[in-house]
Formats: structure tokens, sequence, C-alpha cells
């Protein structure tokens, strides 16, 4: 790979400190700490010094504010005054999807339905529903998992857009055009909440969808000079499918691919650097914890995340308990720096590992890449399977688009359907797709089955959610 793919423009870490100083000096309560007016640069010992105060204070101020932490803290006998660093943050008791599921009715003061609904979605704030200013509601995975809705203020939309800012300021600087590959919607959706972020480092943006055609995605790059693009992993896969034999796509002049939603597997990130000449990094991105999460070291390092507004933990889905350096586990996610929904210990159900010392980038954790969530793996043969458990190997094959895995038990007999959708509809690669899938040990005795869908089939914003159906 060459130089100009793995160095950041601006490292994370110093976006992530330039972003602590402009909180200090707006933060009157930890300047007087300090016993300064206003501070000049912020070293590591400092950003993790306001880190830890920040933490203290929004565990303090969720269990004076929140009805649902004001009970969940009581119920667990959790002494809040005991709480006096990070480290303590093991004394707290998790938060999890259901918690926030709009339909949950569990832990509530109220016991007639509609009552309990209301109760269920405005426990979590801090503040007065006055303060919202945007509302997101969502499933996590596509079409499983409980269904949610998270509230933000002005002041979160504010400190939201500032990491965007940064982020992005890895892969552009102010010269640079975005293109915005998200759904186009009311103010304040996700493609304004980027280009916001993108605004703010004085850069460019041009919104196209993720459902404009691919030859409208390439003229638009064209007509508008665009050099980084920022969208679905899939829908950039695909557009590049489409169009690598009738533009040439390496001589645009597009400097970063920026990839979201999806799991980027090692053999898409090669085939879309070789096309485009570009870099191809990566964002991981949490609704509940403010959209923007991490993204890609330009080192290859793994995830860098925002550790001035988040605090990420890997522990054992069973125990709960903290996982070592390295140890694969669940992630959990604590907002501190939120007014009007902090989320404390948040479990959201993605598998990865951590590493919280890392000397190459200045001290910041990493988080490795996110391969499949809990509730998305579903058990076959010995051992489970996932959404994107193929992905190396399938997309090796030049035809295939796109590819979706179904399970069923007819006939007494465990059998899977690999749908599958191709660049040209009359392109055959049955043979091809039966010899990766009948190699791995997983399906050994398992009847397999190959599906072709017409084109586009697979192109919609619910189909990039990938899921393993499983009808058994």
């Amino acid at each position: 790979m060459s130089k100009k793919f793995t160095l950041d423009n601006v490292p994370l870490e110093e976006g992530l400190y330039e972003l602590a100083k402009k909180q200090i000096n707006k933060d009157a309560e930890f300047l007087e700490i300090l016993g300064k007016r206003s501070v000049k640069e912020v070293n590591m010992t400092l950003f993790n010094r306001y880190r830890n105060f920040k933490f203290v204070r929004i565990v303090r101020y969720v269990y004076k504010n929140s009805r649902f932490y004001k009970r969940l803290y009581d119920a667990a006998g959790v002494n809040i005054d005991k709480i006096q660093t990070i480290a303590d943050i093991t004394k707290l008791p998790f938060t999890t999807p259901e918690d926030l599921a709009i339909s949950n009715t569990k832990n509530m003061i109220h016991t007639d339905e509609d009552t309990a609904k209301k109760a269920t979605q405005y426990d979590f704030l801090c503040t007065s529903q006055a303060k919202i200013e945007r509302a997101i509601t969502f499933t996590t995975s596509g079409t499983i998992g409980p269904k949610k809705r998270i509230f933000f203020s002005d002041k979160d939309i504010e400190i939201m857009t500032d990491f965007m800012a940064v982020g992005m300021n890895t892969v552009m600087d102010e010269n640079g055009v975005t293109q915005i590959f998200l759904p186009p919607g009311p103010s304040m959706d996700q493609a304004d909440l980027l280009a916001r972020g993108v605004k703010k480092m004085k850069g460019q943006f041009v919104v196209t969808g993720m459902l404009t055609d691919s030859r409208t995605q390439i003229e638009t790059i064209i007509k508008h000079r665009s050099t980084v693009l920022f969208g679905e992993t899939r829908l950039m896969y695909r557009i590049t499918k489409e169009m690598e034999s009738e533009y040439d796509l390496g001589s645009l002049g597009v400097k970063a691919i920026f990839v979201t939603t999806s799991y980027l597997c090692d053999t898409m990130r090669k085939y879309l650097e070789k096309i485009w000449n570009a870099r191809v990094t990566t964002h991981y991105g949490l609704v509940e914890m403010g959209l923007g999460v991490a993204v890609e070291c330009g080192r290859g390092c793994g995830y860098h995340y925002n550790e001035l507004d988040v605090i990420a933990e890997t522990v054992d889905p069973e125990t709960g308990l903290i996982k070592e350096d390295g140890q694969i586990g669940e992630m959990v996610f604590t907002s501190i720096s939120r007014e009007v929904m902090p989320i404390i210990r948040y479990k959201n159900k993605d598998i990865s590992y951590m590493k919280r010392h890392n000397d190459k980038c200045d001290g910041l954790s990493i988080i490795g890449p996110i391969q499949s969530r809990i509730e998305s793996m579903v058990p076959l043969g010995e051992g489970k399977i996932y959404p994107t458990y193929f992905d190396n190997a399938l997309f090796t094959i030049a035809e295939l688009i796109d590819y979706e895995i179904h399970l069923d038990n007819e006939g007494g007999k465990d059998n899977m359907t690999i749908f599958v959708e191709t660049l040209h509809e009359e392109q055959d690669i049955t043979d091809a797709v039966l010899e990766i899938v009948k190699a791995d040990p997983l399906t050994k005795g398992i009847n397999i089955r190959i599906a072709y869908v017409p084109k586009d089939t697979m192109k919609s914003e619910t189909h990039f959610k990938k899921v393993v159906h499983d009808f058994r």
C-alpha cells in the first residue's frame, strides 16, 4: 500500500486535543479546579484528567436528573459518592438495547400501557422535553432488535458535529469536496449532520443519497470534483463494480473513500483502493452515542474513537467482566458529554476487541474491526454464522455484487440458500459460490442452494443492514 493511502491528513489525536481545549475553555467548573482562566494547549495528561472529571460529573448528573438511572442505581445499591474515577465504572450496572426499547415497560413506575410507553421513551431524559432538538427512531440491526428513540439537544448536536469535523479532517483538508452517499432528508438527518461537520472544517460537500443511480453518482463526482466519498460499504462497492468499465475511476481525483455501516472485508478494501487509486478508510457509527464514534487510523492501528466524549470498554457478554487488552468481547459505551440523554455503560452487542495503550498514536486507545453483532450470529453446524461470514471469499468473484444468507429446516434438515445479485443477470456464478461455501467446516452436511435475484434487488436502504434470515 502506498504512503498516500496510510497517512492521515490530521491525526485524530491532534484533532481531539484541539476539541478538548475548546471544551475546557468553555467549562468554568473544570477551569476552577485547574485554577486557570483558560488553557493554551492540551497534552495526554490534561486530556485524561478532563475525561475523568467529565465521567464523574455525568454519573452524578444522570443520577440527579434521569428517572431511569435513579431507579437503576438505587436498585443496584450504587453509592454515587464512591464513583471517583473512570476505574470505578465497573461499579455501575449496564444499560441494554432492551432498556432503550420504545415498547419496553421494565422498571417503569406506571402500569397502564400508554403511560408506560411514554415513560419508557422519556425516563432517560435529564432535561425538559423543550430542550430536544432532534429525535432519531431506529432499529440497530435492520429488521431485528428493538426499536429505539434517542434524543439530542442543540448542545449535543454541536458536540456531535465537532467530532465529525475532526474525523473528516483525517482524510481531507479545507480544499476538499465530500460527496455524501447517505439518505437526504429534513434538517439534522445523518447527511445534514455530516455536512455540518464538513462545513466546520471549511470543506465543501454535495449530497447525492443512497438510491441515486451509479452513473449519476459518478457524473456528480466529475462535476463537483469530489475528493472524498462518504457512503455505505456495500453501496460504494456496488457503484464501483457497475461503473469501472465505463469510467477510469482512478483518474477522477478522489483521494479517500470513507465507508460506514457494513463491515469492510480485506477483499473489498483492496479492490476499491486499486480501482479508485485512493485510500479507503472506515467509520464506526452508533446512534446511541451520537452517530460518529470512531474512525480508522491512517497508521494502520485500527479504530480510534472519540475519547473526549465517549468511554469504551470490552466485556465478557455473559459475566460482564472487563476483557484484557486484545481479547474479543462485547463493546460497551458511555457518553460523557451529552445534555439531554446521556447513556451509561451501554452494551450494544457489537463484538470486537480493545487495546487501551497505544504509543504509536500518542496514547489513544484502539478498537478492532466490528465483524458481527451478538444478535446477528446464528447457530450453524458446530459454530455460528453471521451476515458477513463469507465476505472475504465470495467477493473475490468478480461478477458478484451482493449476497444474502437464508436458513430453513425443510425436510427436517438444515438448508442454506445463498441469494446472489450479479453484475450481469445472465451471468452464472453457481459453481464458484458453491465451491467457497461448501469448503467451510460449518456447512458440512448442510444442503446448499444458490438463488439469483434481479438486478438492484439488494440496493435499498434496508438491505444494506444485513442479517442472516433464519426460518428454522
